[in-house]
């Protein structure tokens, strides 16, 4: 069985931070919520920029294009990333080693999965004109993946305002390039190379203050350490890069399947959607600590942690779903053009079908956080079949509609099957009635009470009824505590 890089952290005993370790972790923690914010903040306002500017067939090609390029990111990334975190947070004094042979090792990666990426598009059945775009935009592949692994060097530094600023330097450099040259007459093709001018720069300016740091920066492959590391992370890599492609399996399909205008209705109805789904993922990196502690040493709490985690992503998660539901014509009449008005119901269907994804990331994050290296590749190559069998179906059979109902039904049935697996094989039983009959009762009184509303109320009359009632939800998952015995956050072991 492959080693588990999370093993040090669930065998490390639970220990107070000290004032200075808190204030380190809230300032970086400030840190990374910055950089996160207005990084994604001009992202999302390129995309509505790129939208109104591309139309409805390139806007969907490019989002082709882009999640193509994803999933290459993904595998060149290999799972190195959390493995050297780990190690370069623990040992230090290794760094200059590390450095040197990944360099050399992530520059190997990202070759192999720029041919290996363009192998897989021509096989594929997508057009030329789309393997020419993609043979572009994967150039930004190597400069990317350096700039990921100075960051982690950061990271592990615990010097995350360098992380901070690259996010906005990378998003902003993209959304400059991009749309200069989309207003001085360029076309898809001018934008997508835009992207390797965004990535040289991310990774240029990381390189740079990498630098500045005294770290010196040298290529010198150490073949044993290569591959040791690549060894370790193996696992990881697999279950991330099946994880990238079950989520990414509706465009991928309808880019197969269909035409560039049910692409663009289908990327614009689910931006805001996948965006929502950072709130039930930050859940569950913050709950992780905890998981990995009771694998390591009280397996037998784990399904009232299980089920208190379903409780909570729920109670967040519903509000937000019914919200979007309610919202989607304002949203998309106030930001996109007329032109993608027919993405209305897709979208309300999606942000419907926004807790079952949610609920399938907390069966992500109790499998990855365990020792079961085995369970967790299985049970991910079982979700990502699912996702990938489900809407070949139905795209085959319903188009751009059935595009949509995938995206809501695979994450449900996905989530039965996981379960059914955690239950066989990890911890037993576990009360769901009891754990989430509460939360999906509040969903359902939610759901009458918009149905039994007056007809002549906009959604803007709307929204104080929609904030009223998540916030009742929220109290509601103030009220219920945590399992007996559960870690407060300054007791997770750092």
């Amino acid at each position: 069985m492959a080693s588990d890089p999370t093993q040090g952290l669930a065998q490390a005993p639970a220990a107070r931070p000290s004032g200075a370790d808190a204030q380190r972790i809230t300032r970086n923690t400030l840190y990374l919520l910055a950089g996160q914010v207005l990084g994604r903040g001009i992202g999302f306002a390129y995309i509505l920029t790129l939208a109104r500017l591309l139309g409805v067939e390139e806007f969907g090609l490019y989002n082709l294009v882009i999640g193509l390029v994803s999933i290459a990111m993904t595998a060149v990334d290999f799972g190195l990333a959390r493995l050297v975190l780990r190690d370069l947070a623990r040992d230090p004094q290794s760094t200059d080693r590390h450095l040197a042979t990944l360099l050399p090792l992530r520059m190997l990666l990202a070759l192999a999965g720029y041919v290996l990426l363009l192998a897989l598009v021509a096989l594929s059945g997508y057009s030329s004109r789309t393997l020419l775009l993609v043979a572009i935009t994967a150039v930004a592949l190597l400069p990317t993946s350096l700039g990921m692994l100075f960051d982690v060097l950061f990271h592990a530094r615990q010097q995350m305002r360098y992380s901070a600023a690259g996010d906005v330097v990378l998003a902003m450099t993209q959304f400059v390039a991009g749309v200069g040259v989309l207003l001085a007459g360029g076309g898809l093709q001018a934008v997508l190379a835009s992207n390797i001018v965004a990535a040289c720069a991310y990774g240029g300016f990381l390189a740079w203050q990498v630098r500045a740091s005294g770290q010196r920066i040298r290529l010198h492959l150490e073949r044993a350490l290569a591959w040791q590391l690549l060894r370790k992370a193996a696992p990881y890599a697999l279950v991330t890069l099946l994880a990238i492609v079950a989520t990414r399996s509706e465009l991928l399909l309808l880019g197969a399947l269909a035409d560039q205008r049910a692409l663009g209705l289908f990327s614009a109805a689910a931006k805001f959607p996948e965006t929502c789904l950072l709130l039930p993922a930050v859940f569950a990196a913050a709950a992780a600590p905890v998981l990995a502690q009771c694998h390591a040493s009280a397996p037998a709490r784990l399904p009232e942690v299980y089920g208190w985690m379903l409780r909570r992503v729920l109670l967040t998660t519903l509000p937000v779903a019914l919200a979007g539901v309610v919202l989607t014509p304002t949203i998309l009449r106030t930001l996109f053009p007329a032109t993608y008005g027919a993405a209305a119901p897709l979208m309300q269907l999606l942000f419907a079908g926004l807790p079952l994804a949610a609920l399938q990331l907390v069966n992500s994050a109790m499998l990855t956080m365990s020792n079961r290296t085995r369970l967790m590749i299985g049970t991910a190559a079982l979700a990502a079949g699912v996702q990938l069998a489900l809407a070949a179906l139905l795209i085959a059979h319903q188009g751009l509609a059935g595009a949509a109902w995938s995206a809501v039904l695979a994450p449900g049935l996905a989530f039965v099957l996981v379960y059914a697996c955690l239950r066989r094989w990890l911890f037993g039983r576990v009360e769901l009635r009891r754990q989430i009959g509460s939360p999906l009762l509040a969903a359902a009184a939610g759901v009458a009470a918009l149905a039994a509303w007056p007809a002549g109320w906009d959604t803007l009359r709307l929204l104080p009824v929609l904030g009223a009632y998540g916030a009742v939800l929220l109290a509601l998952g103030a009220v219920w505590p945590p399992p007996a015995g559960l870690p407060a956050s300054d007791e997770v072991p750092a």
